[in-house]
């Protein structure tokens, strides 16, 4: 009895490979006449577009139908994602007022203050400054963004008065930057819109409403 040995294929998948993600790269194996894939082609040849780094492994056979395997690893080259955080710009309020503060640059938001939303309201009693964690895929970035709160002004129009028809009497206000007085209006009389900080002039008896501004400063 003859026992025939047939001598095994030296199966080769060739060089480790490596792409940019979204590359594609064929793959060419060789040391025998008939070739299996783990991918489950059967040609010598493959062409493959991974999105992350991956093995393959190729089944080499001969004439006598031995086999011998190799692998060979495409390695994918994953962009790094760059986030730029941005808070917007600082904000100028007056004591009791909100604002919305918007942040973008990424997908998800971590503020100072413990929101996770990309615009959040604020109505802080003094000038803050808050911080927003900006992410995406792992990247983070951090931006800040200051809300300056100017006090309100204390308004003074004076003590009530009483005078006589066809009196005068003269107003003054106090406690701002502008003062602006609202008109005052009788019967067929009408009265005049005063700017800045001058008396008002009432000729007949009635009452005034002077309202106080203050000049905002912005940063």
């Amino acid at each position: 009895v003859t026992v025939s040995v047939n001598a095994l294929p030296v199966a080769n998948a060739g060089a480790n490979k490596t792409i940019d993600q979204g590359e594609s790269i064929t793959l060419s194996a060789s040391g025998g006449t008939r070739y299996i894939w783990n991918t489950g082609e059967t040609t010598q040849n493959i062409t493959v577009s991974p999105n992350q780094t991956k093995t393959y492994t190729v089944e080499v056979f001969n004439a006598g139908d031995c086999s011998d395997s190799d692998q060979v690893r495409v390695t994918v080259n994953i962009p790094q994602i760059e986030v730029n955080a941005d808070a917007g710009d600082n904000q100028t309020i007056c004591e009791g007022e909100t604002v919305t503060l918007t942040a973008s640059g990424g997908t998800s938001y971590k503020w100072s203050n413990g929101a996770t939303s990309s615009s959040i309201s604020v109505s802080p009693n003094t000038t803050t400054t808050y911080s927003v964690e900006v992410s995406e895929d792992g990247v983070s970035d951090t931006a800040e963004v200051t809300v300056n709160v100017n006090a309100l002004p204390v308004a003074n129009a004076g003590a009530n008065k009483t005078i006589d028809q066809g009196e005068s009497i003269t107003l003054s206000a106090s406690g701002g930057a502008d003062i602006f007085g609202i008109p005052v209006k009788q019967p067929k009389i009408s009265l005049y819109h005063q700017i800045r900080q001058k008396p008002i002039l009432l000729k007949f008896s009635t009452q005034a409403t002077v309202q106080i501004q203050t000049k905002l400063l912005l940063l």
